[in-house]
């Protein structure tokens, strides 16, 4: 029992922090309140008001006139300063970003308390809290640069010392799961050791080193990336740190919407195409909306947010197939065909009839008429559809107590045609259907205790799904002419039986 004791007790100390230790997603505004002489006000009373939302949060300063905040969430805060005998102070434009320690002093005047002096405007404030080095890339920008397919990772290279590569080669994933232009790599160290969060919550990859959830980028309120001298909260690798946060709803509603998309219309002909036909036709839909606002004004606060994404790619497939005389087991026009029997050629290199196994000629039977020499060309279109949605809630019950819930999900479906029809297939796993579905969840709670401490806990979990591979109709037992003895036979798993001769196309 009194094991049992203390290791409640130490669960209970671990969630209890002071307001200047990890803030995962959230800022601090620390300083001193000084009087005329310089001496601290000790008891002030520091209040924080965030402009959108009025959510208020207050603290006390200590017996020599500091004071620290709790966790805030980023945004613009107006700091208002009281303490008797004093004029009231208030500092009214003061913007919080994303991981900030920002330090504002207060140098109060004697009067009464009900006499209020408004800062409106003054020098920038220096984070002198912190030696991290990092970057805030806001909303502004995320929403106003071009990024190709509407991923902010995209934007971790306008930070200095971080650049684009390649994704699957010696460790350089690292970006998005969609590879490719997203992945980068932060002062030398492997794209795979970067580190992604989501409003708080873990956000990593663990197949490819990229995030799982790859958020609308009109939800995201801003992220910043950390590429040297980050806390010890961020210690799960020694990579960049990608810290984003979605938008909440505030005391008005807003939201957009909006409609990205590309054609063919200025592309040129492929090279492979068949002269004389229609140019194949590229298109790329990304469409939806946000939108946010408030239940209880002041206190409960909502924001959604959907986007589609539809892709039609030209797609060209040229595969080698055998003549109706190669069928036949006549291969004059061919290489020696040696007799498995004798060791020799087939005499005029064609196999007799009565030598041809009945499978084998099943699967020769599979292959298609060449429509271009000896081989068969298609252009078919590749389909990929993707539908994704964040859902947010915020509540404020009391200036001691904050909570929010987020919920997360995408659904993708990606379509590429085989280069051969029906059960010849001639695919591997990059055709077929391929699914790839996510959920993800954050919810936080902040309380404060005292103006000395607080306690601020995270629960989340990221969830993907990912089937690729999957035979268009999904796989079905082949005719019993084309079932190889001895191999299971279990629609689930498996259909057709691999052959992959050196001259012709695999089915």
């Amino acid at each position: 029992m009194q094991t049992r004791r203390i290791l409640l007790f130490c669960l209970m100390w671990s969630l209890t922090l002071t307001a200047v230790f990890a803030q995962v997603d959230t800022g601090t505004i620390a300083g001193s309140v000084r009087d005329s002489q310089g001496a601290g006000v000790a008891s002030a009373a520091i209040t924080f008001v965030e402009i959108n939302t009025n959510a208020t949060m207050k603290t006390q300063a200590d017996g020599s006139g500091d004071f620290a905040s709790p966790p805030l969430r980023p945004g613009n805060y107006k700091v208002i300063a009281e303490a008797q005998g004093f004029k009231t102070q208030t500092r009214s434009t003061i913007t919080l970003k994303i991981q900030d320690r920002l330090r504002i002093d207060f140098d109060m005047a004697v009067g009464s308390v009900s006499e209020n002096i408004v800062v409106t405007a003054e020098t920038p404030t220096v984070q002198t809290e912190t030696s991290s080095l990092g970057q805030v890339i806001t909303s502004t920008q995320i929403t106003e640069l071009p990024l190709n397919g509407r991923d902010y990772i995209q934007l971790a290279t306008l930070s200095t010392g971080v650049v684009r590569t390649s994704s699957g080669t010696n460790g350089n994933s690292g970006g998005s799961s969609t590879g490719g232009l997203n992945s980068f790599v932060a002062n030398g160290t492997r794209g795979t050791l970067n580190n992604f969060l989501l409003d708080g919550i873990d956000n990593n990859s663990n197949d490819n080193g990229g995030v799982v959830l790859r958020t609308n980028v009109d939800a995201i309120q801003e992220f910043k990336l950390q590429t040297n001298s980050y806390s010890a909260e961020f210690g799960r690798s020694g990579g960049a740190v990608v810290n984003a946060i979605t938008k909440s709803g505030t005391n008005r509603y807003h939201g957009n919407v909006f409609e990205f998309f590309r054609n063919s219309a200025l592309d040129a002909r492929d090279y492979f195409e068949v002269p004389g036909t229609a140019k194949a036709s590229y298109k790329q839909n990304q469409f939806g909306g946000t939108l946010g606002g408030a239940i209880i004004k002041d206190k409960l606060f909502w924001f959604g947010d959907y986007q589609a994404t539809r892709i039609r790619n030209p797609l060209n497939s040229s595969s080698v197939v055998p003549t109706a005389a190669e069928r036949a087991g006549d291969f004059s026009a061919d290489p020696a065909v040696i007799d498995p029997a004798t060791g020799n050629p087939f005499p005029g290199n064609v196999i007799p009839s009565g030598s041809i196994d009945s499978i084998s000629q099943a699967y020769m039977n599979l292959y298609p008429d060449a429509n271009q020499g000896n081989r068969f060309v298609i252009f078919p279109i590749e389909r990929d559809t993707i539908d994704q949605g964040d859902g947010r809630v915020d509540y404020t019950p009391s200036q001691h107590d904050q909570f929010f819930l987020r919920y997360s999900m995408s659904r993708r479906t990606d379509i590429r045609p085989a280069p051969l029809p029906g059960l010849a297939n001639g695919g591997n796993s990059s055709t077929g259907e391929g699914h790839e579905d996510t959920y993800g969840t954050s919810l936080g709670f902040t309380h404060i205790f005292t103006p000395t401490t607080v306690n601020e806990a995270r629960f989340g979990f990221n969830h993907v799904h990912i089937r690729r591979g999957v035979p268009e109709g999904g796989t079905v037992l082949p005719p019993a002419d084309l079932q190889v003895p001895g191999v299971p036979q279990d629609a689930r798993v498996n259909g057709l039986t691999l052959f992959a001769p050196r001259t012709f196309a695999r089915v």
